[in-house]
């Protein structure tokens, strides 16, 4: 046991009202392994424990490096990305080491990567930060250029393990075993698919508890158009409702179209002018957006600045000459369109879409161009399920370790949480 634990243990046996409320629990419940959501969207899984993984082959050999904010990205990472033919650009080496210089200093971790015979064929970043739940800290651990810093943060999806075709099972399990080796109270596993390696891990990490929140990410299959326009192919109330939006926005505006960045200057101020619409909205909801925090904007103009030569970052702007209609800033990764962060005029909209519009006008757009998907990434909205004509599942995962400490913590919530809702019921009469 860790010096840690200890303190918190003892903190534990020494609070009477938390000693109290266990006993309470113990007379309610039987056991602590699964506690009551949070929120509506979260589901609770109970471990029953960690799955034995099979044996490692000894061709496979795992390396360690400690990670430091101040060095660069290791010299496997970008041949790795290149080789996988990974289509996240949340795991380009550009995002990766933008990250890094805007957030690495709150972190520490390691670097690891599997060889076979000398090749790499697999890689991740494990980092940590020591975070507060309900005033106990948790060693929190996080894959790759996710986690909470001291400053707002992008959003990262489609996270996994890097790794070469045919070694993901291998790989999962010597994952899950690096896991299982590491001192952490919680582990956040942030935007990852349920087949991945991530997602095949999980099973046999263990713990006394798992949190997972599922969110759709739909996507439009561009190869599934084939030579259709984007419109022609939305039937029904969308595809009427999609063809009257454009009429309505043409007949009051005049003729729109899709204008691309044409250099970093243009990318750059069709990002501002974005970001000024999209604060506009958000404000006007009364809600808050990663956008306003300076951080999450230095960490855009440093990533277009790093993308945009590669042609692996796009900066679109839809409307007329004289007035946008919206603007949008997507990746371009392997033929891949992950449609990232938007900005609408609402001013003239009325009833009218601009998001619709929008879309509409940029999935043909990249139609024409021959890409083959436009993913909206994740989330639900009206526009999302108009436009797309598939969808996946994203996750964000949550594993509590199976210490007496945290099962103690768990109890106490799960009864703070029934106790609060035997206070909202009505009162007999």
């Amino acid at each position: 046991m860790d010096t840690q634990s200890h303190k918190i243990q003892l903190c534990f046996r020494q609070n009477t009202s938390y000693q109290k409320a266990v006993n309470r629990l113990a007379a309610m419940t039987p056991g602590v392994g699964s506690v009551a959501p949070i929120a509506p969207d979260a589901r609770r899984v109970a471990f029953s424990g960690p799955i034995t993984p099979d044996s490692t082959p000894s061709s496979m050999k795992r390396r360690l490096a400690p990670f430091l904010s101040t060095r660069p990205l290791p010299e496997w990472w970008g041949p790795l990305f290149e080789a996988s033919g990974s289509d996240s650009v949340f795991l380009s080496p550009a995002w990766i080491a933008t990250w890094i210089a805007i957030y690495g200093a709150d972190f520490t971790g390691s670097w690891v990567h599997w060889e076979v015979d000398g090749r790499v064929v697999a890689g991740c970043l494990l980092v940590e930060r020591v975070l507060r739940v309900k005033g106990m800290p948790f060693r929190s651990q996080f894959l790759n250029a996710t986690g909470k810093a001291h400053t707002a943060t992008p959003l990262a999806e489609f996270n996994d393990v890097l790794h070469l075709a045919g070694h993901g099972d291998t790989v999962a399990r010597d994952f899950a075993q690096l896991l299982r080796e590491r001192a952490w109270g919680r582990l956040l596993l942030s935007g990852h698919e349920h087949d991945s390696v991530v997602g095949r891990a999980l099973a046999m990490v263990g713990g006394v508890q798992t949190e997972q929140r599922m969110q759709p990410s739909p996507f439009v299959d561009l190869r599934a158009l084939e030579d259709r326009p984007f419109e022609s192919t939305v039937t029904g109330k969308s595809g009427t409702r999609l063809r009257r939006n454009r009429r309505d926005y043409e007949l009051q505006l005049g003729e729109i179209g899709v204008r691309r960045a044409a250099d970093l200057a243009e990318a750059l101020r069709f990002f501002e002018q974005l970001r000024e619409l999209h604060l506009a909205r958000w404000t006007d909801l009364d809600k808050s957006t990663s956008l306003a925090a300076d951080a999450v904007v230095d960490f855009h103009q440093r990533l277009i600045r790093a993308l945009f030569a590669g042609g692996a970052v796009d900066l679109l702007r839809i409307g007329t000459a004289e007035r946008p209609v919206g603007f949008l800033y997507n990746f371009v990764v392997r033929g891949k369109v992950s449609m990232f962060q938007s900005g609408f005029d609402y001013a003239p909209s009325g009833r009218r879409s601009p998001g619709l519009l929008t879309h509409a006008l940029a999935i043909e757009h990249y139609r024409q161009r021959g890409l083959r998907e436009y993913d909206f990434l994740s989330g639900d909205a009206q526009y999302k399920r108009t436009l797309c004509n598939g969808e996946r599942e994203l996750m964000w995962t949550t594993i509590y370790r199976d210490r007496p400490w945290i099962r103690l913590l768990l109890a106490v919530r799960r009864l703070r949480a029934r106790m609060n809702r035997a206070i909202e019921l009505p009162q007999a009469a």
